[in-house]
């Protein structure tokens, strides 16, 4: 079975020698089987950046990604803004960790087809600011971050409204708009509005994968997360809510699709590299080789016409 991990809150994870473990329904997975580790944590702090540091190890052909929630109360964020930018930081310095930042939609923010301007001030302040090193530079968060995903909490958002949003965040935090994205909703069916796609994980897993042998994602995954009210065109995944128990130590064996797939062994010697010995020495034979050419037959003369002939057809 080949799917993404979703993890909530930080569970006990253990993998045999050959990468295989069983995940809380009892299915037995290799980490071949895993493109894509989502984290979507409450928080970054110290214990829980430890964590995926110790994932990158367990799972070295995935891509890694950290889903950041902006939760606005009444008087503001939940957090300060000094407490995300430390979170985005610590992710920064992982250096193989895609970044997400997760924004609520309401009703009001559809109503006038933009994030409300208490929202706007706040996002504006903590993307734009250069607060972040990056390799000791001062950096904005809109250089680093790989994604916003808006998070319809709204009965209302249509396609126009939703198109508009994106338009309207991507120029107000410095992104293109293919960098926003509409989560938890029915719009999410159209691939350019999914969070996660294949192709999107196939272009953040060049840039932070940590493998030559990176698990592939494709576009067969899409679409299949059965728990999802609206069934968005994200990767498939499974979300881990208890231990995973390392698996058993054999090796993982081909499927029959993986073995028609690969290269076939050729027996045309015509197709083999020229093996040359660079320390045999080279003999000139061009004295002793005589080649033997046929004599050429002389030309047949044509015979010659009488004076007067006519030819007759």
């Amino acid at each position: 079975m080949v799917s993404n991990l979703l993890f909530t809150e930080p569970q006990p994870v253990a993998v045999s020698p050959t990468g295989n473990f069983i995940i809380p329904s009892g299915e037995e997975m290799n980490n071949d089987d895993v493109p894509v580790v989502r984290y979507r944590f409450d928080n970054y702090g110290p214990e829980n950046i430890t964590y995926i540091n110790t994932m990158l190890t367990l799972f070295p052909k995935s891509l890694h990604v950290a889903e950041i929630s902006l939760e606005f109360m009444s008087d503001g964020l939940r957090y300060n803004l000094e407490v995300y930018r430390d979170w985005i930081q610590a992710l920064v310095n992982l250096k193989h960790v895609a970044k997400f930042i997760r924004v609520p939609i309401q009703n009001s923010d559809v109503a006038v087809e933009r994030l409300s301007s208490e929202k706007f001030s706040i996002l504006s302040t903590l993307f734009t600011t250069p607060s972040l090193l990056v390799n000791e530079v001062p950096t904005p968060i809109s250089a680093v971050v790989d994604r916003v995903a808006l998070v319809d909490h709204s009965t209302t958002l249509h396609m126009i409204a939703a198109y508009r949003i994106r338009l309207a965040t991507a120029s107000q935090l410095q992104l293109s708009d293919k960098q926003i994205s509409i989560c938890n909703s029915p719009l999410a069916q159209d691939s350019s509005m999914a969070c996660l796609t294949a192709n999107t994980a196939r272009e953040l897993g060049a840039i932070y994968g940590t493998s030559d042998e990176m698990v592939i994602a494709t576009n067969a995954l899409e679409g299949r997360n059965a728990n999802s009210a609206s069934c968005c065109m994200c990767l498939k995944h499974i979300e881990i809510t208890a231990m995973i128990r390392a698996g058993s130590t054999k090796t993982r064996q081909k499927s029959a699709e993986e073995v028609e797939k690969a290269p076939k062994p050729s027996n045309d010697f015509m197709n083999l590299p020229e093996v040359v010995d660079e320390s045999a020495e080279v003999q000139d034979i061009s004295s002793e080789v005589k080649l033997k050419v046929p004599k050429r037959e002389p030309a047949k003369k044509k015979p010659k016409l009488p004076k007067g002939a006519i030819f007759r057809y």
